[in-house]
């Protein structure tokens, strides 16, 4: 019943519940530590020039937003026809073009026959059991000297995660494992070094690897602070170390597809 009333409201432009990341003070901060690595990237392979992205798995728009008001075309494709129309709603606000294609990135991609400068893939993967076949389709459609910027949980959070629930089998279990169910939902986690050799096997000679929310989240929720205190804990985040990068929230994967 609740499903069906949710279709319900969803059918009317409404969901009370709907975690819309492109609102969210939270989603946004987090938001902003990936587009700070993304912008980076894409200035150091195109310099000035405006380029064409892909971002897979869009959700609300919180990354393909910022990307499309900098002058970016940027295509997004998602899942959920929901959060397609906040999408869209939230360009229309933001006075930006956002080409958005409904539908399971990984079927879209292996039949069409386009190609992309830059292809994103946030908060995605690590709920994919076929996560290498993503990272595979991704390469294939990118043109050459194209950057693929991915992000994956670690090994870390979901032990952390475990050890505050106090489940020490499932502790053990994500030690040991690269994937597989916990509390009844399927999750896949790598460290750094298993990373390196997965892009490697895809095909990219070389990848580059940053924390995002090495303390946000696992000790600090930042949408509980102040907005001043919240710009102090954004600059820790930013500017701490790289190598920690297997001890945090997400890994963002940067990888350059050789001419």
């Amino acid at each position: 019943m609740q499903r069906i009333r949710r279709k319900l409201l969803r059918a009317f432009g409404v969901d009370p519940h709907y975690p819309d990341m492109f609102k969210s003070e939270r989603e946004r901060f987090f938001a902003e530590l990936y587009l700070q690595k993304i912008r980076n990237h894409l200035q150091e392979a195109f310099g000035q020039k405006r380029v064409e992205i892909l971002d897979a798995g869009c959700q609300a728009g919180r990354l393909a937003i910022p990307l499309a008001k900098e002058g970016h075309r940027v295509t997004g494709i998602d899942t959920s026809s929901f959060a397609l129309k906040r999408a869209k709603e939230h360009c229309n606000k933001e006075g930006v073009a956002i080409s958005f294609l409904k539908g399971d990135a990984l079927k879209l991609l292996e039949r069409e026959n386009h190609f992309f400068d830059a292809i994103l893939c946030v908060e995605v993967l690590y709920l994919r059991e076929a996560y290498r076949e993503f990272l595979k389709v991704f390469r294939k459609r990118l043109r050459d000297g194209g950057l693929l910027m991915v992000s994956h949980r670690t090994k870390f959070f979901y032990i952390t995660q475990a050890l505050k629930k106090k489940d020490l089998e499932s502790a053990l279990f994500v030690n040991d494992h690269p994937e597989g169910k916990l509390w009844g939902s399927y999750f896949n986690w790598q460290t750094t070094g298993e990373l390196r050799r997965l892009y490697g096997d895809v095909g990219f000679s070389r990848v580059t690897l940053y924390p995002i929310g090495t303390f946000s989240e696992i000790l600090i929720e930042p949408e509980t602070l102040p907005a001043e205190e919240r710009k102090k804990l954004f600059q820790i985040e930013n500017r701490f170390s790289d190598e920690r990068t297997g001890c945090a929230r997400y890994v963002l994967a940067c990888a350059r597809k050789d001419h």
